[in-house]
């Protein structure tokens, strides 16, 4: 009998499916916790606390009354004391015992880069690791443990690069982020870093760091930290579709079935599809040299000398990458041995709302509520009057309360079956049993902790990676795409109503939340895990691929098909040429042959 089915016996429950549907109906309404949840971050040391009731034998038997079962039970006793200490000792020998100096920066120039990396350093400080991390978001709460640098030169910049006009270049048709601004973002923030007094301090510290880890998303001027410090390097892919990173350690990422992480492409593309995709990759991949060659070595090499390595030499050596992905709520993909998908990595247990949320919820009975936000980086305060106006008009019409995350006051039309709020607790609200639907714009950590929570979703897409992630999620079921574009309230709410209504949707949601949530550790456990591999084998180098120091010609053995090639056209050649020697030959005697007659 399988573990499943064990397992389903255990709780008294007739079929494997059953079992599903007991687990998620308590995850969903908060009355138990998952393992991963109850477990998260347990040493492996958690089972040491050695329970042996049999030692009592040791005390309560005198010597001269021992008879042969009291010896065989102090024996057995003496022999499970030394298993469980030896097994204790065995896997104590795994874990790092050794405090270690962390330095984690991210250059992303949104704050949901900040979010794994937060998760990250909270378990690293659990496992008593000195974290410190450079961001540029100053932090909003302080942890014991994890020191965060936010020099200003970098806030600053991100700030005003930021300032941008996300949904109503969306609505105008126009690209919201140009390649141009995404270009120059990768050096101009690196200058701001590197020029500040905070980062210099930082660098002349005189610390030491037993290991790196970047954002896998503009990691370029974060190696230079990397080769001041002397330290290995991982990475922390924060874009899930992003593979940038990944092919230059040697990844293979076939663009067949590898979709741009900028367009609403799946893993199954026709023929045109897959030709736009190439295009994209490639055309990405030229802007990137393009960047490092011409702008970004030459900052590096005026900050930390000119022993500074090239940048694409010193990528290609990373030991390590957490990928935030799972082949569930992302694609199935090949990853070498030094890659692990870690999405979720922040997902967690909700917690009770706060009384007058709460209570604003249960005003609308059975009907429940409506969940809608933008995320961290798109300003619903900045849409078009025009667009705020649909929003209030369709929610006005909803038998559902509806929760809005708005950042700025209150509103002089808003419908009473509405509540505005600057901040809301998302993965509390996501798993609430109330919740209904999710209005979003499909950022990656928000579509994980919707399938994380099981919830059905209706994505509006604006900028980056958030076509790709609406697609996928369609495709999975559980969401339905609308373009800002052409928003109308009427298809509004049939969006609403449709993923509410129609049971396909949240069943759809339930599956996929049972799949990302059926693995063996929770993702921080995994994360944690190899992080303090890493640093227990001195950066782990050995589990990296050859292929990372190939060229593109090797790779992908276009070298060996010329050769292939070159042989062919050769053996054709001389094979030819001896055919006509020898034919020229032959009818050359042949001719004279008829002379002589």
């Amino acid at each position: 009998m399988n573990s499943l089915q064990d397992s389903t016996k255990l709780h008294g429950v007739s079929s494997q499916e059953g079992y599903l549907d007991e687990v998620y109906q308590n995850l969903h309404e908060g009355r138990v916790e998952n393992d991963f949840e109850k477990n998260t971050l347990s040493t492996p040391d958690r089972d040491s606390n050695i329970n042996l009731p049999v030692i009592g034998s040791l005390v309560y038997c005198e010597s001269s009354a021992l008879d042969f079962a009291a010896i065989e039970v102090v024996v057995m006793s003496l022999v499970a004391l030394l298993l469980c200490v030896g097994l204790t000792l065995a896997t104590c020998g795994r874990t790092t015992d050794v405090s270690s100096n962390i330095l984690m920066v991210t250059m992303g120039g949104t704050k949901s880069h900040k979010v794994p990396f937060l998760a990250l350093g909270r378990g690293l400080v659990s496992k008593g690791h000195n974290v410190t991390f450079l961001n540029a978001f100053p932090p909003d709460t302080v942890l014991e443990g994890l020191e965060e640098v936010t020099p200003p030169g970098l806030v600053f910049y991100v700030r005003n690069y930021t300032n941008w006009d996300l949904l109503g270049a969306r609505l105008r048709g126009e690209e919201p982020v140009p390649p141009v601004d995404i270009m120059r973002y990768g050096f101009q923030a690196c200058e701001a870093l590197l020029s500040d007094p905070e980062t210099h301090d930082l660098l002349d510290s005189g610390r030491q760091y037993d290991l790196l880890i970047l954002d896998g998303a503009y990691p370029e001027c974060a190696l230079g930290f990397a080769h001041h410090f002397k330290a290995p390097f991982m990475y922390i892919n924060t874009v899930g579709f992003y593979t940038g990173s990944l092919s230059i350690a040697g990844n293979p990422t076939p663009y067949s079935v590898t979709p741009f992480f900028g367009r609403a492409f799946t893993d199954h593309m026709g023929l045109f599809s897959r030709a736009m995709n190439t295009g994209y990759h490639v055309l990405l991949q030229l802007m990137h040299v393009f960047m490092v060659r011409f702008f970004l070595e030459d900052i590096l090499r005026n900050h930390f000398g000119p022993s500074m390595p090239p940048v694409y030499a010193m990528s290609r050596n990373v030991s390590f990458t957490l990928q935030n992905a799972h082949a569930t709520v992302s694609y199935p993909r090949p990853y070498l041995p030094n890659v692990a998908e870690v999405a979720c990595i922040h997902c967690k247990a909700p917690k009770p709302l706060d009384k007058d949320l709460e209570e604003f919820i249960y005003g609308a009975g059975d009907a429940g509520f409506i969940y809608v936000s933008m995320g961290s980086s798109v300003r619903s305060a900045n849409m078009p009057e025009y667009l705020r106006l649909l929003f209030v008009r369709a929610f006005a019409q909803l038998p559902y309360r509806v929760v809005w995350k708005w950042e700025e006051g209150g509103m002089p039309d808003l419908p009473h079956n509405v509540k505005l709020s600057r901040w809301l607790p998302q993965q509390d609200i996501l798993g609430h049993r109330k919740l209904r639907a999710f209005l979003t714009h499909g950022g990656l950590l928000s579509m994980f902790e919707t399938v994380w929570h099981a919830v059905p979703v209706v994505t509006m897409p604006v900028f980056c990676d958030h076509d790709a992630n609406a697609a996928k999620a369609e495709v999975d079921g559980y969401a339905l795409r609308l373009e800002l574009h052409e928003l109308t309230e009427e298809k509004l709410l049939w969006a609403l109503n449709k993923v509410i209504h129609d049971p396909r949707y949240r069943e759809s949601a339930r599956q996929r939340s049972l799949l990302l949530r059926d693995q063996p550790e929770h993702p921080l456990e995994r994360a944690v895990y190899w992080t303090e591999y890493v640093l227990r084998h001195k950066g782990a180098y050995h589990l990296q691929s050859p292929s990372k120091d190939l060229n593109w010609l090797q790779y992908y053995l276009v070298d060996v098909a010329c050769l292939y090639l070159v042989c062919t056209i050769t053996v054709a050649f001389f094979t030819s040429t001896l055919w006509s020697l020898a034919t020229r030959k032959s009818l050359f005697a042949a001719v004279s042959r008829l002379k002589a007659d």
